[in-house]
């Protein structure tokens, strides 16, 4: 059928080809097509090489010549498809592999392969079916299970996903694509350690990889292992020095250690690198507004809506810095991005909590608890929630932690003053404390410490926290010593020699037994607030995670009385061991009030205290712009202006 010496050079060629030498082996199919023309398979093969090379414009050159002398071919047809898709032409790609299915229904590279050409288009429930129908017909096809993961998870289906990535690996225990798509899915579900350990296997099997460092380092820095995630970050940096999402990731670690300038350099690296990337300019403008640089933030904000007309979360973040007046030309932005059907649900939710802020600025109460209603019902309805955890936590609280149990446990843990806590419900005024004693030159604020509860975890053996009470029953007496140092070290690791260090974990109140029993001369500030105020200032808010509860008046108002029973618990049995601020008092009558926390803390007067707003540091909570403001009164029984809408929390926290 074809010259002979054609077919000696494409046997040459496919030698050369096995022994991985590639150019040699495209000269000689070149050599054999320079003979015979029509040598269909020399076409197939000399394209086959092209793609080894890199070069998918002349390897589908090549697939378009053997397809024009075997017009039928499925292979062929699979082979011009998949050069097509490198191209960039997804579309076009669909009709040749609908080509090769209609010739060979069995042929199952087609079907994965449809299904990849579909998952480039976003059409994630046809490339599911897709992969579907090739693992139907080759139940052990890794690729199809692979494909099949990674659309189930752009679909959110993390869990399907983990199923079907667990099977590629269970085929391939060196299968890197699969554990990257399983560290994804876990991250996805928020199983963060799990994340971890699946990028740690997709490293050690493609350790050049520099998403999958980033994306560990991104999990390690939600972990709170802070040095073990600038590592990965900086892994990445290594493999690409331009790689923007790993300028970011590390940029952030510096921020959590307080290292701002550092933070600063790494996230203008990023923009220089992208300057359109809208999360670096993101990371940029958040670190501005941590800091108290709102000018600066409003700049790159008001970029990223430039670039991006509908990015709702920039919008979020201007509405939290701003006074809206009348015909604010931000609001009316706002309103009309709020009103196109086409946005996300995710874009809704961040408009519904500006546009709320916005009415409450400009004192139309009732509108904007119409829109925060509306954002508090979005969020609900995307988040599964009970607490049925938490009320079995406090039981389990009550039930152990009692005055007989502190009485045995008299003499554990370590004599360390370092730690001053400052804890209670969110919104209560916490950031404002640690913002004063910050301003004391004594005093590190460190801001919200995710140390303790990661002991917790420690103690709970990484199982269910909310049985964490029943572990501690069983420790011997010299753990809570080891358990102190451990917390110290970690504190003292990441801010230095500091005479007090302040850990503004609010949620450390479910700990308050664990710390009296590590740290017995610790100071614990329990920030407590006008029930229907606190409660307030959480359902008008948008928090970027946990708070969950937040979202339903009657959860909340269940919640906020779970807290105060617990609370009264703690004061019980460990009378001594707690301060109480009242918010109110401290805004109404702010000296006194601050001297005697300064006592309390047995720190010496600091005029910096009374003038803490203008402490530079970062802070990062919804508070950042309250803190650097004299203290004010604006929002001292502020639920009255909405007590009609807020009956079900009242009703919740009060009874009938």
């Amino acid at each position: 059928m074809y010259d002979k010496e054609a077919v000696e050079f494409y046997n040459q060629a496919r030698a050369l080809s096995r022994n991985g030498n590639l150019s040699d082996a495209l000269a000689s199919y070149k050599k054999a097509l320079a003979i015979s023309p029509n040598f269909v398979e020399a076409w197939n093969n000399l394209g086959n090489t092209l793609v080894d090379l890199g070069n998918n414009d002349e390897a589908t050159d090549a697939y378009r010549e053997a397809l024009s002398l075997s017009p039928d071919h499925p292979m062929l047809l699979n082979n011009l498809a998949n050069g097509l898709r490198q191209q960039g032409n997804s579309r076009l790609s669909l009709d040749y592999l609908q080509r090769a299915i209609d010739q060979d229904s069995k042929y199952v590279d087609a079907h994965i392969n449809k299904g990849f050409a579909l998952f480039d288009l976003g059409k994630l429930d046809a490339a599911i079916g897709s992969y579907q129908t090739a693992i139907g017909l080759d139940p052990s096809n890794k690729e199809a299970l692979n494909g099949l993961g990674n659309a189930l998870l752009a679909n959110n289906r993390p869990a399907d996903a983990i199923e079907s990535f667990t099977r590629a690996i269970h085929l391939d225990r060196m299968h890197k694509e699969a554990y990257h798509g399983l560290g994804n899915a876990f991250k996805n579900l928020g199983r963060l350690n799990q994340a971890a350990e699946a990028y740690q296997q997709a490293i050690k099997y493609d350790p050049e990889n520099k998403r999958t460092h980033q994306n560990l380092g991104d999990v390690l820095s939600g972990l709170g292992d802070i040095y073990l995630a600038q590592t990965s970050f900086q892994r990445a940096i290594e493999i690409d020095p331009s790689f923007a999402k790993a300028h970011i990731g590390l940029g952030n670690t510096f921020m959590t250690q307080d290292k701002v300038e550092e933070a600063l350099h790494h996230f203008r690296i990023a923009i220089e690198n992208q300057p359109h990337m809208i999360e670096a300019l993101e990371a940029l403008a958040t670190a501005y507004t941590d800091i108290g640089e709102f000018n600066q933030a409003l700049k790159l904000l008001r970029k990223i809506i430039r670039l991006d007309p509908e990015h709702a979360k920039s919008f979020r973040a201007i509405a939290l810095m701003k006074k809206f007046k009348k015909q604010d030309n931000d609001l009316k932005a706002m309103l009309a991005l709020y009103e196109k059907a086409t946005i996300s649900n995710d874009q809704k939710l961040s408009l519904a909590f500006s546009l709320g802020k916005a009415y409450e600025d400009l004192g139309d109460y009732e509108k904007s608890m119409r829109f925060i209603i509306e954002g508090n019902g979005l969020k609900r309805r995307s988040i599964e929630h009970s607490l049925d955890q938490e009320i079995k936590l406090v039981d389990s609280l009550k039930r152990v932690f009692t005055t007989d149990f502190f009485r045995h446990h008299e003499s554990t843990g370590l004599d360390d003053q370092t730690s001053i806590f400052i804890l209670g419900m969110p919104r209560s005024g916490t950031s404002l404390v640690e913002q004063i004693l910050a301003s004391h030159p004594d005093v590190y604020g460190a801001g919200e410490l995710l140390i303790l509860p990661k002991l917790v975890e420690t103690i709970s053996d990484n199982r269910n926290i909310y049985r964490f009470a029943e572990a501690v029953s069983m420790l011997p007496a010299a753990d809570f010593k080891n358990l102190a140092q451990d917390y110290l070290n970690e504190i003292r690791k990441l801010y230095g020699d500091a005479r007090y260090i302040t850990d503004k974990m609010m949620y450390n109140f479910f700990s308050i037994g664990l710390i009296r029993l590590m740290l017995p001369n610790a100071k614990i500030i329990h920030c407590t607030r006008n029930p229907m105020d606190n409660c307030l200032s959480l359902f008008k808010n948008l928090f970027n995670y946990g708070n969950f509860y937040s979202y339903d008046q009657s959860e909340l108002g269940e919640y906020y009385n779970l807290y105060v029973e617990l609370m009264t618990h703690w004061k019980q049995t460990l009378p001594d061991f707690i301060y109480d601020l009242q918010y109110e008092n401290l805004v109404a009558d702010t000296e006194n009030q601050i001297g005697r926390l300064l006592e309390y803390c047995e720190l010496p007067w600091e005029d910096n205290c009374l003038d803490f707003f203008q402490t530079r540091r970062k802070v990062k909570t919804n508070s950042n712009v309250q803190v650097r403001q004299p203290v004010y009164q604006d929002s001292v029984e502020l639920w009255k202006r909405y007590e009609q809408q807020l009956e079900p929390l009242r009703l919740a926290i009060y009874g009938a």
